[in-house]
């Protein structure tokens, strides 16, 4: 199908013909037409119309959202996935924290300095 095509990421992919009103159309768009290849490999296209079906109807666009980034992540780093980012993120947080106790302990220490030099 060519670059130009209007249908959906799900139609593109099964070379069928979308006028647009399928179910998921504006969940994938074709514009999305690389996030959703990263995520079909990932979860099957079948599989991913049943999370979507499963999910309730105002959540579902978080839902494919969350599906696409998934297949993002995973094709960046397919032993880890999200696994890894999360482990990631946590390390970083646990880096600042350390820096902040750091910093307000000198601070604490210079607040201390600054007072005993006020009392002489």
């Amino acid at each position: 199908m060519p670059a130009t095509s209007k249908a959906c990421a799900p139609c593109r992919h099964q070379k069928k013909r979308c006028n647009g009103s399928c179910e998921v159309a504006d969940l994938f768009p074709a514009s999305w037409y690389d996030e959703f290849q990263n995520a079909q490999r990932h979860f099957g296209v079948s599989n991913m119309h049943g999370i979507i079906r499963t999910v309730d109807p105002e959540m579902r666009k978080q839902a494919a959202e969350s599906i696409l980034m998934e297949g993002n992540i995973r094709r960046r780093d397919p032993v880890h996935g999200c696994l890894g980012v999360a482990r990631r993120l946590r390390w970083e947080i646990r880096c600042c924290e350390k820096q902040l106790e750091d910093a307000n302990r000198r601070l604490s220490l210079l607040r201390q300095r600054d007072w005993e030099l006020k009392r002489l």
